[in-house]
């Protein structure tokens, strides 16, 4: 539980921390690691950028709204969303979104929480630019295919009941419920099987577009943060000129 709540606190404060200390347009190299870059780009994208001696890439989007920016009736479709991302997009289906991460030997993935949503993946670093297109798309792009909403909505009212198997999950859902009583964030992220059952595709674009969630040119989320954290041994340059 401590070592939740100092991850909490870093992910409240850090956002914050960088809007503050960096520019839009400007760039800063952090006291701590000198290898590590923050970089605020012109449209307000921040950038942590930690070039490392290795043979790989991971790239990650943190997007600051998660489940506590849903209604009552919205509760669990900030969590529904983070999985139709990989389930369809203007560009690939979800069989191409697989295929073209796991031919290369890569690994993606994603999480919502109370106030973040994250999409990760991790690549070779000539795969680099090809990671970056894939994240770029499944966020700004996705299109919520009927079917596999009806697909998704399955797995999750499943990890809605597996959820009640696991006295740790139960023991931190009763501590929030009880902490924000009638609030947003004492609301479970998974949301119930009566939201779950149902949300429409109408539904999960009304949420995205209403937050202006996913569009990477014009921000409007929860304190106007979207981090990218980089780690590679790419020329920071070269990296950057993928985005």
């Amino acid at each position: 539980m401590i070592r939740w709540i100092l991850l909490k606190l870093v992910g409240i404060f850090l956002p914050s921390l960088i809007s503050k200390a960096v520019s839009p347009g400007q760039q800063a190299t952090s006291n701590i690691a000198l290898n590590v870059e923050f970089k605020i780009l012109d449209n307000g994208i921040t950038i942590i950028n930690d070039q490392i001696n290795v043979e790989s890439a991971s790239i990650g989007v943190w997007i600051g709204a998660g489940s506590s920016n849903e209604n009552n009736d919205e509760c669990g479709i900030a969590h529904m969303l983070e999985h139709m991302a990989f389930k369809g997009t203007k560009n690939r289906n979800a069989e191409t979104i697989a295929r073209e991460i796991e031919d290369v030997g890569g690994d993606i993935n994603a999480y919502t929480s109370k106030e973040v949503t994250a999409y990760f993946l991790k690549v070779l670093k000539e795969n680099a630019e090809l990671g970056v297109d894939i994240l770029s798309d499944i966020i700004k792009n996705s299109t919520f295919p009927k079917d596999e909403i009806e697909r998704e909505r399955g797995v999750i009212i499943s990890e809605i009941g597996q959820s009640y198997d696991a006295p740790d999950d139960r023991v931190f859902e009763n501590f929030t419920k009880t902490a924000f009583k009638n609030q947003p964030m004492g609301r479970p992220i998974l949301g119930t099987k009566e939201t779950v059952s149902n949300f429409k595709q109408s539904d999960l674009k009304f949420f995205r577009i209403n937050l202006g969630l996913y569009q990477l040119k014009k921000l409007h989320w929860l304190n106007d943060v979207l981090l990218m954290k980089l780690y590679h041994c790419l020329q920071a340059n070269q990296l950057l000129s993928f985005l």
